[in-house]
Order: C-alpha cells, then sequence, then structure tokens
C-alpha cells in the first residue's frame, strides 16, 4: 500500500474577525513582525509562551542569504483541524476565527519555507538568552540547527524538533497520515498536526481563494464588510464551512 501524501491544493491562515479591518486596510496578510514596525494593532490568537519562543528562532532565508526571524513570516497551515483550532473550539471562540485559503502554489515562491511540526517546537530553554539558528533541509541537505547561548554550552536536540524544509520535493518528508487526522492524543501528534508553511513578510489579498467561518452570521458580518470596502474584486466572499472546525 502506497504511502499516504501532500493531495490538498490550498493552505490555510487563521485569524481572529477582529483583524479583518486592519487585514483588509493593509491590502494582505502581514507577518506578527511588519505588522508591529506598522503599529498596526493585531489580536493575538496564539499563547504569549509560544510567540516568545518564535522571538528566538531564525531560519536561513536561501533567497536572500540572511537569516529571518520567525516572526518575519506568514503562517499557514496544512490543515486547519489541528490542535491550534481545537484549543480555541474549547476556549469558546471557535466562531470568531476566520480562516483565510490561499492556494498551494505559494509553496513555489522564493524564500517560502515549511515545517514538518509547530515550528516554535525546537527545545529552546526558558532562558530568553538562548536562540537557535535554523537551515531549512533542500534537496540532499538536511535542516541543520545552531543553538546560541549566553553559556556556550552545547544544546543536546531533541529527536521531536520539527524540521524546516526549503524545497517542494521534500513534501513526502512529512507525516501525512497524522497531519490529515484529528489525534491529539500525544505530544509527538499534537506537533505534527501543527505543521506549518512560512511565506516571508507579506500575502496579497488576491492571492486568497477563500474566506471560511463556521456560523451563517459571521458570513453576513464579513461579506457586509466586503461589499463595504468595495472588495469584491479583491477577495471573495466568506463561506460557511462547517467542515473545515471542530
Amino acid at each position: 500500500m502506497a504511502e499516504p501524501s501532500y493531495s490538498g491544493n490550498c493552505i490555510y491562515h487563521m485569524t481572529h474577525f477582529e483583524n479583518l479591518i486592519s487585514i483588509f486596510q493593509s491590502g494582505a496578510l502581514l507577518s506578527k513582525q511588519l505588522s508591529s514596525s506598522r503599529h498596526i494593532i493585531h489580536r493575538s490568537i496564539a499563547m504569549d509562551e509560544v510567540q516568545s519562543l518564535r522571538d528566538r528562532i531564525f531560519v536561513w532565508d536561501y533567497a536572500t542569504h540572511s537569516f529571518k526571524n520567525l516572526h518575519s513570516y506568514v503562517p499557514f497551515y496544512f490543515t486547519v483541524r489541528n490542535v491550534m483550532l481545537y484549543k480555541k473550539y474549547r476556549e469558546g471562540i471557535q466562531g470568531d476565527i476566520v480562516i483565510f485559503e490561499v492556494d498551494d502554489s505559494i509553496l513555489d515562491e522564493n524564500g517560502t519555507v515549511f515545517t514538518d511540526g509547530n515550528a516554535s517546537t525546537q527545545k529552546l530553554s526558558k532562558s530568553v538568552a538562548e536562540v537557535v539558528e535554523i537551515t531549512p533541509a533542500i534537496f540532499d541537505k538536511k535542516c541543520q540547527r545552531r543553538y546560541i547561548r549566553s553559556d556556550s554550552r552545547l544544546h543536546q536536540i531533541d529527536e521531536s524538533c520539527s524540521d524546516f524544509y526549503a524545497s517542494k520535493v521534500l513534501l513526502p518528508k512529512l507525516d501525512w497520515t497524522i497531519i490529515n487526522g484529528s489525534d491529539f492524543s500525544e505530544p509527538e501528534k499534537k506537533r505534527k498536526t501543527c505543521a506549518e508553511i512560512l511565506v516571508p513578510n507579506v500575502v496579497p489579498l488576491e492571492k486568497i481563494i477563500g474566506i471560511a467561518v463556521n456560523n451563517q452570521a459571521m458570513v453576513w458580518k464579513i461579506n457586509a464588510f466586503i461589499s463595504k470596502q468595495s472588495l469584491e474584486r479583491r477577495v471573495p466572499l466568506a463561506t460557511l464551512k462547517s467542515s473545515l472546525f471542530f
């Protein structure tokens, strides 16, 4: 029997409804770093401790030959029925979540990378003095990490660290059985269901092929706003897609 493989045609970005105004006014999905530099108020749906970890992760960009902070990427998921959305469901705010669907051809764009699990899972210590520089796998070159600590001690890399990839041909490296499932019973499964696609800096509205929510009231609210802002030619209307939610 053939191994399960990637069979999707779009990737997903989750955000809170309150962020739609700034997204539409910016004309794009922006990275956290770029939003901050423009003084855009953003309601985060991520945990503060996770954001702190991402502050200390730097990814080698083969396009610019430099390391980029993880917050300089716009994050997407291969599937949204993952532990991240499940937490929003348990918190009772799933109805406020908006899912942007983007064609997966964006994987071919310069600088885009993807991971085999939650990108923040790098076994960083709680010390803010420690950072990690990650060089994504490309073709026959494996993912590499360099930990930088104030005390210069060697970091013991755990096998459950999420690897980064910079070539679409390496998609088979991901565990598609778990990614396409909804089993969060073990830490490793939780990590893998949150495999990410990371797009540098900006994703223009024109890249969006779908806007999904899980209740009709939100459909009406978003579409009224799209109409009011005359954005019908730039973004698709919101639709009810209960199958993407819990």
